[in-house]
């Protein structure tokens, strides 16, 4: 899918949210009176066309009532002490609610006056302005996320971005039903609306701890850590809606905490590690600015006053899910001025893209709701046909009658110089190239020609377009551009003209640098053997004693190894396997252990110098092993291949493998280099006695 076709997708799943909450706001019935708490906060007080501000006792119907106490009206369960008081908050919501269904709701005042308040169906101009606040700032989230992902889908740290503003989205729009229901709701749909709530809420503080993990400066284990917040949000989420707890501190607020002290470690952690960057420094401070500003916001005004005395500091949910929409809004600033995830160049296009939107469905539900529906849901149904086709209709013909836009340079250039990294494949080169150029001008057809052009020409009066190959003597025609929507100019001469040239000049740069990086490296590796490989050598003649000659030895082989690992040329496996049974057969000759070498390598079979390195360590580490821990009299190595697997076994018979050996450096470096090699190792005692290392490996 293109970036704007999913933006498009969230933007229409974002309103069928934003639909589906309105129609659950609209089942919560109505009283026509204004309940408040009086400023002791310890009284229930109405008031009405006829009460003026009276308190209440009691509330109920028939015979039955409850006390009129003042934790009716909390707007959230989250300023309850414990899981039995939201219980007992739960049981008093549901007496409400069924007391409502009788039609009325009867009302006791403190000098035992009685009235009765009739029960009305919520109409869609009945939804309170902090509702639709809410509603906006969820949607804010979730779209600012999802603009940042679709453009910028490689980026690890857009994701986080994304599931951010999701959860943002479920704690405003659950939050938004629940905090503006008056007096009572149904429990069953306060329970599951909290929890929502707290997915959501737990969710934004997992993922942006996500998001610090793995921007601006991506951390070691990025690649798990999305996996690892969304557990994290899970555990804990089903701790607090289990109620495994006995006080949501336990199970919710104060995991909650520490998830975002660990995002304000990680910042500490990424702002230290950005010291020398200033780029990544910058972008860092605008993402600490935008994401902590509204967190801290949002957490100062609602958990942390919840977890030391159980009540909120505001009263209204609506404020602190718009601290959180102040994040993203934030993150769209700091796109500004600074491309916080290579998408500066699309943001304002985007955003003026979704604020008209915005204001059309504004528009057209102003108009919408002049007209008389009988049905409940005939309004929200219209509003959401009107944003899913009339919108989109006239959005898609205001882009057919706007001019085309400007290239993606910045996308071209990396994708030419993705296209120029490996300039030893020329093959790839050509294909890539075309790629390019395909989406670069979207031509109809792009056909390859076998004449060479020094320059881009135009052909046909503007139809085609000859563009020169990057490496060889050939050329490609490109004909009608924009999908046959437009002739080729010559500002698309120019343009090709200049990604013919920057590649070039690039290839050419690359090769050289390579080809000097070779000889540098060859140079060391010569002045290596002729200096240090000459002094090591008359060692070897000078030293009288057996154990120095065969170190220095040793030390000699190591050498060339490494000059021969570092050549781009093939070495003769029989060659090495001969020098190192030599070498092989000097150490068990002083170990007073029997060596017997089988091997079944043709003479003209060839292995890469690093993975005659990798073999000759992994045999070598293996015969001191046996040298050192064994205690045995014979080693048999075998090596043969077979189906080009090379096939090797060392096996002795000695003492067996012990469990302080497998966990040695020596059997670790063994199998790193295995798995260098493409291959597979492993150690076995045997019946008879011994241990047998096993070696399978492909050989290129």
């Amino acid at each position: 899918m293109s970036p704007l076709s999913i933006l498009l997708t969230c933007s229409t799943l974002g309103l069928a949210g934003m639909l589906a909450a309105i129609w659950l706001a609209m089942q919560i019935p109505l009283l026509q009176a204004e309940f408040q708490i009086d400023p002791s906060g310890n009284r229930l007080m109405i008031h009405t066309s006829e009460l003026d501000h009276e308190p209440l006792r009691s509330l109920g119907t028939g015979t039955q009532h409850i006390p009129a106490v003042p934790a009716l009206l909390i707007e959230d369960m989250d300023a309850l002490p414990d899981y039995a008081a939201r219980r007992d908050f739960l049981d008093g919501q549901q007496f409400l609610i069924n007391s409502m269904q009788q039609g009325s709701l009867q009302l006791t005042l403190d000098d035992g006056q009685t009235l009765s308040l009739p029960v009305l169906q919520r109409a869609f101009t009945d939804l309170p302005f902090m509702f639709w606040f809410q509603m906006i700032s969820g949607y804010l989230g979730l779209i600012i996320g999802s603009a940042v992902w679709a453009f910028s889908r490689q980026k690890q740290a857009a994701l986080p971005l994304a599931i951010m503003g999701l959860g943002l989205a479920m704690a405003a729009w659950s939050a938004g039903i629940y905090s503006t229901r008056g007096l009572a709701m149904d429990a069953n749909w306060f329970r599951l609306l909290g929890s929502i709530n707290h997915l959501g809420a737990i969710l934004y503080a997992c993922m942006m701890s996500a998001l610090l993990w793995r921007y601006p400066l991506p951390m070691r284990g990025d690649k798990w850590i999305g996996m690892t917040a969304l557990f994290t949000a899970s555990m804990i989420w089903g701790a607090d809606t289990l109620a495994l707890g006995s006080t949501p501190n336990i199970t919710f607020f104060i995991p909650f905490f520490i998830v975002f002290l660990s995002s304000i470690l990680l910042a500490v952690r990424q702002w230290r590690a950005s010291a020398c960057d200033p780029v990544a420094r910058a972008a860092l401070g605008w993402l600490l600015l935008s994401v902590f500003f509204g967190t801290v916001l949002f957490s100062g005004l609602s958990m942390l006053p919840m977890m030391l005395t159980g009540h909120a500091l505001l009263g209204s949910q609506g404020l602190l899910m718009g601290a959180l929409a102040l994040v993203h809004l934030g993150l769209a600033l700091g796109i500004i001025r600074y491309r916080l995830f290579d998408i500066g160049q699309w943001w304002f296009a985007v955003w003026s893209w979704l604020v008209g939107g915005m204001l059309v469905i504004a528009l057209d539900f102003l108009l919408l709701s002049l007209w008389v529906w009988p049905q409940t849901l005939a309004l929200p149904v219209t509003m959401l046909i009107a944003g899913l086709i009339y919108f989109p209709l006239r959005q898609w013909l205001w882009q057919r009658l706007m001019r085309h836009p400007e290239p993606e340079h910045e996308l071209f250039y990396t994708q030419l110089a993705a296209m120029c990294s490996q300039p030893d494949k020329n093959l790839q080169i050509e294909t890539d190239w075309s790629s390019l150029l395909a989406s670069m001008f979207s031509p109809m057809e792009i056909i390859p020609q076998a004449h060479a052009y020094a320059l881009p020409q135009l052909l046909n009066n503007g139809s085609h377009l000859q563009v020169p190959a990057l490496i060889d003597e050939s050329s490609l025609l490109l004909g009608y551009p924009a999908k046959g929507k437009r002739l080729f100019t010559q500002v698309d001469v120019r343009m090709a003209e200049h990604y013919i040239t920057m590649g070039r000049n690039m290839l050419s740069q690359i090769r050289e640098k390579q080809a000097a990086t070779r000889l540098e490296r060859q140079r060391i590796m010569n002045d290596l053997h002729d200096e240090l490989g000459g002094k090591l050598l008359e060692l070897s003649y000078q030293s009288s004693e057996s154990p120095v000659q065969s170190l220095a030895r040793s030390a000699i082989q190591d050498m060339r190894d490494l000059v021969h690992s570092s050549h781009e040329e093939n070495l003769v496996l029989d060659h090495v396997l001969s020098d190192l049974r030599g070498m092989i057969a000097s150490q068990t000759e002083l170990a007073d252990i029997m060596l017997k070498w089988g091997s079944a390598i043709a003479d003209d079979t060839n292995i890469a110098g690093w993975q005659a390195l990798h073999l000759r360590r992994i045999i070598k580490e293996a015969v001191t092993n046996v040298i050192r821990h064994a205690q045995a009299t014979e080693i048999v190595i075998s090596i043969a291949l077979e189906d080009g697997l090379l096939l090797l076994s060392i096996a002795d018979n000695g003492g067996g493998l012990y469990q302080t050996q497998s966990k040695g450096s020596g059997l670790m470096s063994m199998r790193q280099r295995a798995e260098k090699l493409a291959g597979e190792i492993r150690w076995e005692n045997q019946p008879e006695g011994g241990c047998k290392v096993s070696l399978q490996c492909p050989l290129s």
